[in-house]
């Protein structure tokens, strides 16, 4: 056998069990990635589901902004794994600072990017309650921000 024959087989053998190894994990069924005992969803299915269940209602006094931070920011911002800024990195927050408190406040109502979800993840937060967190944040990186700046 020639040496571009043999080439071509090898090539072509490759390229048909690529092509059957794709298609048998495309057609794999999706299932739900695991469940506690209490039938709780994880993995993107549960986030998926999670996401359209109503809000748990508080109905406790109003928390501090380092109450909502240790509630539900701290989730991504104690940790360098998510890519949010941690509380003490001035830089970072000095760059969002520095766009405003209202810019602040539309990307934690609304989400950011994909990356930090609506309400930062506190959806029984009030918008007091998330200002409150976002001031905290701030004074931890050692930036002071006038929240009647703007508004």
């Amino acid at each position: 056998m020639k040496p571009d024959s043999a080439l071509k087989v090898v090539s072509y053998t490759l390229s048909l069990l690529l092509l059957i190894t794709s298609s048998h994990l495309i057609a794999q069924p999706v299932s739900e990635i695991s469940a506690d005992g209490n039938g709780e969803t994880h993995g993107t299915i549960g986030y998926a589901q999670e996401r359209h269940k109503p809000a748990p209602v508080y109905d406790g006094p109003t928390r501090s902004g380092k109450e909502v931070y240790q509630y539900s920011c701290a989730t991504c911002h104690d940790r360098t794994t998510q890519g949010a800024p941690l509380p003490d990195d001035d830089i970072e927050w000095g760059m969002r600072a520095r766009k405003g408190i209202d810019i602040l406040m539309k990307h934690v109502k609304e989400g950011y990017k994909d990356l930090m979800p609506e309400r930062g993840g506190c959806r029984n937060c009030t918008d007091e309650e998330l200002l409150a967190s976002i001031l905290y944040i701030m004074d931890t990186s050692g930036i002071t921000i006038n929240p009647a700046q703007e508004h």
